[in-house]
């Protein structure tokens, strides 16, 4: 196998951990989306999304990879608010 081949494989394996993690939060952004429906809530929380980010971006090591990982972070907010929007029926 060369590096590039082993390389890819970690690269694979990080994404099958990550479309693991990422099914969990969208199957608990359900169940928010339920609660906030059954109690009047909207799905926007930018306080609570700001927070949230900036909490995330200091687990981040390099500091290099912190605006990618703000990136990263904002745009699953994103498809988790759709989400619920679809849930609660509001699309």
């Amino acid at each position: 196998m060369t590096d590039l081949e082993i390389l890819r494989k970690s690269i694979d394996e990080t994404d099958r951990a990550m479309a693991e993690l990422f099914e969990k939060r969208m199957k608990t952004a359900e169940q928010i989306a339920r609660y906030k429906r059954d109690n009047g809530i909207p799905v926007r929380d930018e306080k609570r999304e700001e927070l949230l980010i900036e909490r995330n971006c200091s687990y981040i090591a390099d500091e290099a990879l912190t605006p990618y990982y703000a990136q990263f972070i904002r745009e699953t907010i994103e498809l988790s608010c759709a989400y619920q929007r679809e849930l609660m029926g509001d699309i």
